[in-house]
C-alpha cells in the first residue's frame, strides 16, 4: 500500500511539472496567427475576407466608434459646461463715436427753455463701432431693444438739466452704462468660496422658510378641524 501511495504522488507529481512546463512553455513563445488582409481606408482597415455587405456593416461600426471617441463624454443633469473666464477692455466712449442734436426742451430751466435748445439728442451706431466685439453688441441689442430704432441706431436722451453741456455729458453717461452693462453681461467669472458659500447659505434659509410655512399651515389647518370649540 505505501509503495502504491508513493507511485501515485510521483505521478500526480510528474503530471503537474508537465503542466507547468506547457504553461510556461505557452507564455514565452505564443504562437502567431496570421492576420486575415484588410484593406486601408480613411476610417480604418477592414477584412478582405468579409462579404461587401459585412464589410460595409464593419466599416459602419468602425465610424460610429470613431465619432464617440472624439465626442467628449455627457454632462450630469443638472450642471452647465464649463466655460472660460473672458475679461474685456474697452475704451470709454467718446463724442467722436456720436451724432447728436439739441432741442428745446420741456424738463427743468423755467422760461430758459423757451429760448435756449438744452434737450441732447444723441444717437451711437454700433455697427460702425470696431472696438466693440459682436457679442457685447447682442447684449446691448437684447437689454436695451426699446431704444433702437428701425436703422438699428441706439438713441438716448436728455433733458435733466438746465445746461446743454450737462445734459450732453449726461448722454455720454448713459452710452457708457449701457456699454458696461453689456461687457458685464458678457464676463464670465469664476464664483469664489465666499459666493458659493453664501448662495448655499441662502439656499437652504429659503429650504428652512419654505417647511417652516408648511408647519403653520398644517398646524392652521388642524385647527380649524377642532371640534373642543367653547
Amino acid at each position: 500500500s505505501t509503495c502504491t501511495s508513493s507511485n501515485m504522488i510521483a505521478r500526480s507529481l510528474q503530471t503537474l511539472m508537465r503542466c507547468a512546463s506547457h504553461r510556461l512553455a505557452s507564455t514565452s513563445t505564443p504562437v502567431l496567427h496570421a492576420a486575415p488582409p484588410c484593406s486601408m481606408h480613411a476610417w480604418g482597415p477592414v477584412p478582405m475576407h468579409l462579404t461587401p455587405a459585412e464589410q460595409l456593416r464593419a466599416r459602419r461600426l468602425v465610424i460610429s466608434a470613431a465619432t464617440e471617441a472624439e465626442q467628449p463624454p455627457p454632462m450630469p443633469l443638472g450642471t452647465r459646461a464649463p466655460q472660460a473666464a473672458r475679461s474685456y477692455s474697452l475704451r470709454p466712449i467718446s463724442k467722436d463715436d456720436v451724432e447728436f442734436s439739441f432741442a428745446r426742451s420741456s424738463g427743468a430751466g423755467g422760461q430758459n427753455v423757451n429760448k435756449v435748445s438744452t434737450k441732447v439728442d444723441m444717437r451711437f451706431d454700433m455697427s460702425k463701432a470696431n472696438w466693440i466685439p459682436e457679442e457685447i453688441k447682442e447684449a446691448i441689442r437684447t437689454a436695451e431693444k426699446n431704444r433702437f430704432n428701425k436703422e438699428g441706431v441706439l438713441v438716448v436722451t436728455s433733458q435733466r438739466h438746465r445746461k446743454q453741456m450737462q445734459n450732453f455729458d449726461d448722454c455720454l453717461t448713459k452710452l457708457q452704462e449701457i456699454i458696461d452693462a453689456g461687457v458685464e453681461a458678457c464676463t464670465v467669472r469664476e464664483a469664489d468660496a465666499a459666493t458659493v458659500k453664501k448662495v448655499k447659505d441662502s439656499i437652504k434659509a429659503g429650504q428652512e422658510r419654505r417647511l417652516q410655512d408648511k408647519k403653520k399651515d398644517a398646524m392652521r389647518k388642524k385647527e380649524r378641524s377642532r371640534k373642543d370649540w367653547d
